[in-house]
């Protein structure tokens, strides 16, 4: 499989739509109900109702989403040049990581707005060579801010956003002014198109209500901690590897590794307090696709083998004990 990864071929397409089928196998056939603890409010839809249909649908929906981006993040790789020569393999991992938690396997306020910050964030590496990327710096305002009515507790990532734009290149004080012109252009829009026609202060009170929620013990109980926590442990992993498999002499490649390791460890400090979901694990996948096709791309081939296989063997382990947790509670 490691062979199969580091080459540039077809054949790593279907891995990636067997693997997809596998890892949401459980999701499709038993269809288990939503377990988080607390609801993810949102600005734009209503929950979807609780019947077999919507499930299935939000379930179908998520996997046709998820598998398109890891293609995305596949292309973006090839011209960027995130990880060298790494070909499908980031895609793979991508797939891989949706196995983690079969709760997140649908479509969601936090997938979708994981999807758009990555996208955000994606569209600002591209600017790397350009000396005035205006066109880039407002459509990764806009993307964000439209992640933000979609996942109001998307705001928490800005500084995140703003530090990207600084650290990819030297920018131009009117690049800073038109990414903030991205960011308010869908908020400003949303705002009066509610003052008019709807109803501004029961959206005021939601915003208050999703800002007021805490996830107390329910998030670190013993399931969320064996569930959840190989993730980051991964990611500490991956990033410790990075650091010692990066032989790329591309300024730019280092940059955009470094800016997945600072991600990454943003991400880990808010994940562990008490204000986003667990559900919002999705948020780790992009960064850590990329990096861990780095190691398997860099490393020797018992690391690359060791590696691999003990990813696939804590995500049989975990959804093991996932499927058992929800067949003994539905």
């Amino acid at each position: 499989m490691i062979k199969l990864l580091k080459s540039n071929t077809p054949a790593n397409y279907i891995l990636m739509f067997v693997l997809m089928l596998v890892l949401w196998a459980f999701k499709f056939i038993f269809m288990p109900t939503a377990i988080e603890n607390f609801e993810s409010h949102n600005l734009f839809f209503n929950s979807l109702p609780e019947t077999i249909f919507y499930k299935y649908f939000s379930t179908i929906l998520g996997f046709i989403i998820l598998f398109f981006f890891a293609l995305i993040v596949n292309k973006t790789n090839s011209e960027l040049l995130i990880v060298k020569s790494a070909y499908q393999s980031p895609g793979v991992f991508l797939i891989l990581l949706t196995g983690t938690y079969i709760n997140a396997q649908r479509i969601t306020p936090i997938l979708m707005s994981a999807i758009l910050l990555f996208s955000s964030i994606l569209i600002l590496m591209y600017s790397y060579q350009k000396f005035k990327a205006f066109d880039n710096g407002f459509n990764s305002g806009l993307l964000f801010s439209l992640g933000v009515l979609i996942y109001p507790k998307l705001i928490f990532f800005l500084p995140f956003l703003v530090f990207t734009l600084f650290y990819i290149k030297p920018i131009q004080w009117r690049e800073l002014v038109i990414f903030f012109m991205g960011i308010l252009t869908p908020l400003l829009l949303y705002f009066s198109i509610i003052w008019l026609y709807g109803d501004i202060n029961s959206v005021m009170a939601k915003i208050k209500i999703i800002f007021s929620q805490i996830y107390g013990s329910g998030k670190y109980s013993l399931f969320y901690s064996i569930v959840l926590f190989p993730p980051i442990i991964w990611g500490v992993f991956a990033i410790i590897a990075k650091y010692f498999y990066n032989t790329s002499n591309k300024i730019s490649t280092r940059k955009f590794q470094n800016l997945l390791v600072i991600f990454i460890a943003y991400f880990v400090a808010l994940y562990l307090s008490p204000i986003i979901e667990n559900e919002a694990i999705v948020f780790l996948y992009t960064p850590l696709c990329l990096l861990f096709s780095n190691i398997i791309i860099s490393a020797e081939q018992k690391v690359g083998s060791f590696f691999l296989y003990g990813i696939i063997i804590t995500l049989c382990i975990s959804q093991f004990f996932q499927i058992s947790f929800y067949l003994s509670v539905f």
